[in-house]
């Protein structure tokens, strides 16, 4: 079994904060004018909402200088002067209806949307409201699809959408199981679920998962043992600014020591509250050691830090420098080549 991820394109249109609190507000006026039985354009300029339903956006309503910070200001401040008075029209509007009735369900979701809209992107202020600096995490992006989410499956790459998680059988290359993930959502989340929902579909045994470094970390490899199941997947690469990594020590969790490249060994083994925990070497071994500037940072000694998952990722590592890992790696293209069949199809 294989897994992996790709992105999901979204079809709701992305904006900045001021149309996509436009947008919310507009939302808002839509549920508000169908339960009041009137046209949409006519109810919401009659109640001062016009130019959040017109036909152009209203940053190109505004005409501004969008260069002058003040103007800026003063239209980010009408904005969420008007969000907060729709949603004031919407409590209202709330009292009339049973609660929970669909009619009050749909004013909820409206006015929750709206109202989660304002509290990622706007920041209350004494002097007015003002932009958030930053991104919010898990920011909403699109209020006409709510779900979406701003995703990466590089560094260098980003989407907006969603992703899809497959379960691919690398005899049969048959896809066995699917999931939606946010696009935001970590690549290995669900794993072990896929694999879960496979055996159920096919009604066979998955005796090996297979995944790249995105399902290598601690966390997934333990849930993946607890459940007596055998997950391959490379360790992720350590790197330490140009000085040695924690991967040229030697660490030998039976007897609780780490050695160092240059074969200073310690034992002051300090535990971490949430697992794992610190190797310390003395700082007067350091300071006396030739390879320190390749080594350590500051006036102290080198530390090593102990995964909680360390024997599982150490043993990962050993198999992954083994000859038996290349067909693993061989086999694990299987996936690949199910998601680029899927893009053919118009995943994305």
């Amino acid at each position: 079994m294989a897994l992996d991820t790709t992105a999901i394109l979204g079809r709701g249109a992305v904006k900045d904060t001021y149309n996509l609190l436009a947008d919310g507000i507009g939302q808002v006026l839509r549920v508000l004018a169908r339960q009041a039985g009137a046209a949409l354009q006519a109810w919401a300029t009659e109640q001062g909402f016009g130019s959040y339903v017109a036909e152009q956006s209203l940053k190109g309503q505004a005409g501004l200088n969008w260069d002058d910070p003040k103007e800026q200001q003063r239209l980010l401040q009408a904005i969420v002067a008007d969000a907060d008075r729709v949603l004031e029209v919407v409590r209202q509007a709330r009292r009339g209806w049973e609660e929970g009735s669909p009619e009050d369900q749909a004013l909820a979701e409206a006015a929750g949307l709206l109202s989660r809209v304002l509290a990622q992107d706007i920041e209350r202020r004494t002097d007015g409201p003002a932009l958030q600096q930053g991104v919010a995490p898990d920011r909403v992006i699109s209020v006409h699809d709510p779900e979406m989410r701003h995703g990466r499956k590089s560094k260098a790459k980003r989407f907006d959408g969603h992703k899809g998680a497959l379960a691919v059988d690398t005899d049969s290359q048959l896809i066995t199981a699917v999931a939606a993930l946010p696009g935001n959502a970590a690549d290995h989340e669900q794993a072990l679920e896929l694999v879960q929902q496979s055996e159920e579909a096919t009604g066979c045994p998955v005796a090996e998962t297979m995944g790249d470094c995105a399902y290598g970390d601690g966390t997934t490899r333990q849930a993946f043992a607890d459940a007596a199941r055998e997950l391959i997947a490379k360790v992720p690469a350590v790197t330490n600014q140009g000085r040695f990594p924690k991967t040229r020590f030697a660490i030998d969790l039976d007897a609780g020591t780490c050695t160092c490249p240059a074969g200073e060994t310690t034992a002051d083994l300090r535990p971490s509250a949430g697992g794992g925990g610190t190797f310390h070497f003395a700082a007067a071994v350091c300071a006396a050691c030739p390879l320190r500037a390749e080594c350590v940072r500051g006036k102290g000694g080198r530390t090593v830090q102990l995964h909680p998952q360390e024997a599982l990722l150490q043993a990962a590592r050993a198999f992954q420098a083994s000859p038996a890992f290349g067909e693993y790696r061989r086999l694990r293209q299987t996936v690949e080549h199910r998601i680029a069949r899927l893009v053919q199809l118009g995943i994305r």
